[in-house]
């Protein structure tokens, strides 16, 4: 009976002291609790590794100039270059192998807005990003003041809570640790105050970015809304490309830091046509097609109360009018599918009226709109908007 019970103890504590390797099996080296066989770290970069050993494994590392490793399986990335750490329990081992990279600092840490007004019991996202793209530890931290608990932020999500207090302004500092770079950006906690509309338009409605005195985005006001927020960019396209298009501020949380909307117009697709033609391995029709389709779910989904509605592209003189029209075919393809009003501006009275040679009156470069075709573009939103 004592040798059956001995037996028994020994098996237990062997399984207790080795589980790793009883029975034979190799150890395995983990990374938050999973098996891994390589790693790439960036210089000065440091982890925790761990085993399925509970004890009696021994670290080592096949190149020390390159990355270290302490007893308890604690990494650190010296400097660039390649290396395996290996992990033995009981005459079995098992390696991963290492590849260092130089390290990329942080230079900008990047808000789409450095003002940011938000309801009482609202939530925005702050739309933060990093430069450059490929820096090598883009982590956040974010310090609110002052810290009374009426903001929260979680992932770069932002949220007032119910009882903040109308015209409390508050200092966000968000800051990459590692390279000590920050941003600042101001939030107001406000009352509803009227009607919020967006435009997300290309160069045509890009005049003077004011919505009171340009041409273009005065037919807001004339049409009952009091709040503006606009993303009219020269060149813009719906496919992201060079640092514009929805697509790419629909990832960046852009849209997520402005005031809810109750209007979002769309005016994009012409410069798609054009780069359809100029840079057909980028923007090929079947990433035009995904963007408008991803443009049309991204609204439709993440703010159904408001009125979204995309405006037909007009022409551009150095592009065929059947690419612009495949564009309005794709618009209407998905709108229709993603319940999105279509606002048929090319056949609009005063622009039907002219045909892709002669819209000189309109379009003084064969691309912008005149003074003329400003007011035409604003005189025909307005009707439509208020019929």
């Amino acid at each position: 009976m004592k040798r059956l019970l001995f037996a028994l103890f020994t098996v237990v504590l062997l399984a207790g002291v080795a589980a790793c390797s009883f029975a034979g099996t190799p150890p395995k080296i983990l990374l938050d609790g999973e098996e891994i066989t390589s790693l790439s770290l960036f210089a000065g970069q440091e982890l925790l590794l761990s085993s399925d050993c509970v004890s009696g494994a021994v670290w080592q590392s096949s190149d020390e100039t390159v990355v270290t490793v302490e007893a308890d399986g604690y990494i650190r990335a010296r400097k660039e270059g390649t290396g395996t750490v290996t992990l033995t329990a009981m005459g079995k081992s098992d390696s991963i192998s290492i590849t260092v990279t130089p390290y990329i600092p942080v230079e900008e840490v990047k808000t789409v807005t450095d003002t940011l007004v938000i309801k009482a019991g609202g939530k925005k996202s702050l739309g933060v990003s990093v430069l450059p793209e490929n820096a090598s530890d883009p982590s956040l931290t974010y310090e609110i003041i002052p810290a009374d608990g009426m903001l929260v932020i979680a992932d770069g999500m932002l949220t007032a809570s119910s009882e903040a207090i109308s015209g409390t302004t508050y200092e966000i500092v968000i800051t990459n640790p590692r390279s000590a770079v920050s941003a600042t950006v101001q939030v107001t906690i406000s009352e509803v105050r009227g009607l919020t509309a967006w435009t997300i338009g290309d160069s045509i409605f890009d005049f003077r970015d004011n919505s009171e005195t340009d041409m273009v985005q005065s037919f807001l006001k004339d049409s009952g809304y009091v709040n503006f927020c606009m993303d009219n960019i020269a060149g813009a396209t719906v496919r992201a490309a060079s640092g514009v298009g929805v697509i790419e501020h629909i990832q960046n949380g852009m849209y997520d830091a402005w005031e809810e909307p109750d209007l979002i117009v769309l005016f994009r697709g012409t410069n798609d046509a054009y780069f359809g033609v100029q840079q057909p391995h980028f923007f090929t029709p079947e990433s035009i097609e995904k963007a408008v389709e991803d443009t049309c779910i991204y609204f439709s989904e993440n703010y159904p109360d408001a009125r979204i509605v995309w405006a037909t592209p007009l022409w551009r003189a150095d592009v065929a009018v059947e690419k612009v029209e495949w564009i309005r075919g794709l618009i209407h393809t998905y709108c229709a599918q993603y319940g999105i009003e279509v606002f048929e501006l090319h056949q609009t009275e005063i622009f039907a009226s002219l045909s892709h040679e002669n819209f000189g009156a309109v379009l003084y470069d064969g691309i912008h709109l005149t003074d003329l075709g400003a007011n035409y573009l604003k005189d025909a939103f307005v009707e439509y908007l208020t019929k």
